[in-house]
């Protein structure tokens, strides 16, 4: 009886079902947190560019990002079009993990250093969860 699951595929519902459980919210806001420890972390320390110390944060980057963006696509497939863009979290969420894949794919663009200060915004998606916070 739920609208946004008539006339979706099996794969779709599943797709959102198993998005919408709280282990996978939890499980999202500890990589998220993390993420955001990590990045601290690695401003903190500087390490010298290609060092073994800066592979390690590149390699848990590129993990995270991978991790993301299938989350990201989760949601999307799970929840449809039409009530993925509804929400300014999702397209928070799709900027915010696009802005990372192009600055993993392309790390020697002009601009890299702001694609890769956003990645410290994933830590707002924390709030996704707050209906309060719906209007912003």
């Amino acid at each position: 009886d739920n609208p946004r699951l008539k006339g979706k595929w099996m794969s779709s519902r599943v797709c959102g079902y198993v998005y919408s459980r709280p282990w996978v919210k939890a499980t999202v806001a500890v990589l998220i947190s993390l993420n955001f420890l990590m990045n601290s972390l690695e401003a903190q320390l500087r390490p010298a560019p290609h060092s073994p110390v800066a592979d390690v944060f590149e390699r848990f980057n590129t993990a995270l990002t991978i991790i993301f963006t299938l989350e990201v696509a989760v949601n999307f497939y799970g929840t449809g079009p039409k009530w993925f863009w509804r929400c300014g979290w999702n397209v928070f969420d799709l900027t915010i993990v696009s802005a990372s894949l192009i600055a993993l794919c392309v790390p020697d663009m002009p601009g890299f250093v702001v694609l890769r200060l956003l990645r410290a915004f994933r830590v707002f998606r924390l709030f996704k969860d707050l209906p309060s916070l719906d209007h912003l």
